[in-house]
């Protein structure tokens, strides 16, 4: 997968390597120095991934990262670090990010994180088309069984209520809370049908 990549980081040496690391890839690689720019540039660029050195000067990486998460959710955020452990830094456990850049840096670290976190972002993506499919096919289905006018219901093996049509709860004048997770027979053992006009 060839992506567009922001760098921010102030070092040059950091930018030098990741810069001609990942165009050997095949990604397109924007360095930007100024952390305040990042949040355009990632916006502008619609970048998959994004590497914040948590060194960039006087810059609140923190907020920095909060931003690029609220801004540009699709984009994937590493954090460049010298901690050997990142994860006991105390400010990570605020931040949402995707993964850690663990100086020294070397070709094959940065190419690994980089691969670990587009497949995120890929999976991440795919996961947010499903649930809309998903979500699409369960309102088309209520809405179809809705419109019959006679009570259907689903059961698990237990006699459990876990769907039931908008007749159902009319018919019984009871609620969502009131029937579904319920036995079925506990519901209707008693009702009869109302009388006819």
């Amino acid at each position: 997968m060839k992506a567009k990549i922001i760098i921010v980081s102030q070092n040059s040496d950091v930018v030098s390597l990741m810069s001609s690391t990942l165009e050997g890839e095949g990604h397109k690689v924007i360095a930007c120095d100024f952390p305040d720019a990042a949040i355009k540039k990632c916006k502008d660029e619609n970048a998959d991934l994004i590497f914040i050195d948590a060194h960039v000067g006087d810059a609140l990486y923190v907020k920095l990262i909060k931003a690029i998460n609220r801004e540009c959710s699709d984009t994937q955020v590493v954090l460049i670090t010298s901690y050997a452990f990142p994860e006991s830094m105390a400010k990570t456990e605020t931040m949402d990010i995707h993964g850690y850049l663990i100086q020294p840096l070397t070709a094959d670290k940065i190419r690994t994180v980089t691969k670990r976190a587009l497949l995120q972002g890929e999976l991440a993506r795919e996961n947010r088309r499903l649930l809309l499919t998903v979500t699409a096919a369960k309102k088309e289905w209520e809405a179809t069984v809705d419109a019959i006018e006679d009570p259907i219901f689903v059961t698990d093996f237990d006699y459990n209520i876990l769907r039931a049509n908008l007749k159902t709860f009319q018919r019984l004048g009871k609620g969502v809370k009131e029937i579904i997770g319920r036995k079925c027979y506990e519901i209707f053992h008693a009702v009869h049908e109302p009388p006819s006009d």
